[in-house]
């Protein structure tokens, strides 16, 4: 009955979610898909245990997270951080391609300091709790993106998985030391102090 009752309330949220001409309903969605994730081990495993719905509820997710109402934006990256916390790495590691690029242009973001806050909790959130290889090769790519922010933040977290997952692929790591070398070269002093960080944090 508590798994019957669960799935029927992930229902209830994702055809919230889907609401995309009614903002209110949507951010209503994230916060009964925020008390989901906080709730019962019932509620955490109707949450996780189907892939394929899992990954829409994301998509979803990030569907608001990238909206231009700033209240709606960050009650999502306020969902995914407790996505990233109560669900672990299971459900949320195959997600890196989406998440990781999805947040990391919140965290850059210049326009808005609560949404930017918020993209940092989450963003830090699944980098401690998926600090894998994929999550670690989608921030070296954005390592080198065209906008200054978004540089020094891959370069900040990436530090953040070494920090939890020191085990890295050998080649993985020679790949952020070369790019910490170039951008340490870099034309904006905050990405060469970042890269400068980073650097110390991998040889320690």
């Amino acid at each position: 009955a508590m798994a019957a009752a669960a799935r029927a309330a992930i229902d209830r949220c994702l055809a919230q979610l889907r609401r995309a001409d009614a903002w209110v309903e949507q951010a209503e969605g994230l916060d009964a898909l925020e008390a989901l994730a906080r709730g019962s081990a019932a509620e955490r495993k109707a949450l996780a245990g189907d892939a394929g719905r899992y990954r829409s509820i994301i998509g979803l997710v990030l569907q608001c997270l990238g909206s231009l109402r700033s209240a709606l934006s960050k009650r999502a990256a306020q969902t995914l951080a407790a996505l990233f916390e109560e669900l672990g790495t299971a459900s949320n590691r195959p997600l890196a391609s989406a998440l990781v690029p999805s947040l990391a242009k919140r965290v850059g973001d210049n326009t808005n300091a609560f949404i930017r806050a918020q993209a940092r909790a989450a963003l830090l959130a699944y980098c401690t709790s998926c600090p894998s290889a994929d999550t670690a090769l989608c921030l070296l790519g954005l390592a080198r993106h065209r906008l200054v922010p978004l540089r020094v933040a891959a370069l900040e977290y990436l530090g953040v998985c070494f920090d939890a997952n020191p085990r890295l692929d050998a080649e993985l790591i020679a790949g952020v030391q070369q790019a910490c070398l170039d951008l340490r070269r870099d034309a904006h002093p905050d990405v060469r102090d970042a890269a400068r960080d980073l650097a110390d944090r991998i040889e320690r």
